[in-house]
């Protein structure tokens, strides 16, 4: 893909096409990574004014030695984790996300998730395979009668609320000790600001945490000791860098984890690898306790067309911002 005789923006994580579309017909000059030999890759990074990215890209210092002439990177998503924002600063470059336009799926996604583990769908599932039939075997829980926590309360956090509430259980935030009067304002729900207090109180806690320094393995074995409930299951649909990931498979080990369900892994593979290296597996990979997806909550056709749209504007905006201010 190329066309356009305009300036250069090279697309480094696969996005929906209608991203490179909106590019192409504006008259950019487009080009995907992933179709890019060695050395012409090489001539892109000193050819591109602008450069597309998710989560897999890691911006440093290093990263941005390599491009001559950039100016502008959208990032698809909300977290920056995989950024070094003084270096992208100190660089000149701007810099734009897409906030909140994939809650929705990663809401819906968590939610399936939880409804599947509760209710066994999986062992069910793999039991008929097997051609056992023995359904006094497969009994599921009730989501109803679950203390299900949330920690972090932002746009999926919120969503989240919204899904819980129609299942009738009984739900626990945890947030910042200066954001809990408002969110038990607004939602008329427990609060707490002491994660041993989420563990040790609910039966199922789903992750929607910003990743950066504060939180770094914020998950961590004080935590994970304080998990009184039998069965605790614990979703991730933010970052693994939350996690402790030592303290994780001890507690997987000894029991106090029934299940593990993460959507990402630290560091992020390689998302075009169809055979991905031993060595190169997350570290839990084949644990009966884990469920590992690589990075696919807020994959579906209408989110990624909406972001693909956003990203394409936000690079044509800057670009004859630019040029307008260059006059």
């Amino acid at each position: 893909m190329s066309a356009g005789i305009g300036p250069t923006i090279l697309i480094l994580e696969r996005v929906h096409q209608d991203c490179s579309r909106i590019l192409l017909e504006c008259g950019y000059r487009v080009l995907n990574s992933w179709e890019l030999e060695p050395d012409q890759l090489s001539q892109a990074y000193g050819d591109a004014q602008a450069i597309v990215i998710k989560s897999a890209t890691q911006v440093n210092r290093q990263f941005l030695s390599a491009f001559s002439k950039l100016e502008f990177i959208a990032r698809a998503g909300t977290g920056t984790d995989n950024i070094d924002l003084t270096a992208v600063q100190e660089a000149g470059i701007q810099l734009t996300t897409t906030p909140g336009m994939n809650a929705e799926a990663t809401a819906e996604f968590a939610m399936a998730q939880i409804l599947a583990e509760i209710k066994s769908l999986s062992m069910i599932s793999a039991s008929v395979g097997r051609g056992d039939f023995r359904r006094h075997k497969l009994y599921g829980e009730q989501v109803s009668l679950k203390r299900i926590g949330l920690a972090g309360i932002g746009e999926v956090g919120r969503r989240m609320i919204e899904r819980l509430r129609s299942f009738g259980c009984e739900i626990l935030l945890y947030d910042r000790p200066e954001k809990l009067q408002t969110l038990e304002q607004e939602f008329g729900l427990e609060t707490t600001s002491d994660l041993n207090y989420l563990f040790r109180s609910c039966d199922v806690v789903s992750l929607h945490l910003r990743a950066d320094s504060s939180n770094y393995a914020i998950i961590n074995k004080r935590v994970l000791n304080a998990i009184q409930s039998k069965g605790f299951i614990l979703l991730n649909t933010a970052r693994a860098s939350l996690i402790d990931e030592v303290a994780l498979e001890e507690a997987l080990k000894n029991g106090s984890i029934r299940r593990y369900i993460c959507d990402h892994v630290d560091p992020e593979p390689d998302y075009e690898a169809a055979n991905l290296s031993a060595k190169e597996w997350p570290r839990l990979l084949h644990s009966e306790r884990v469920v590992f997806s690589p990075h696919v909550a807020a994959l579906t056709d209408h989110t990624q067309v909406q972001i693909a749209v956003e990203l394409a504007n936000q690079v044509d905006r800057y670009i004859c911002l630019a040029k307008k201010t260059a006059l």
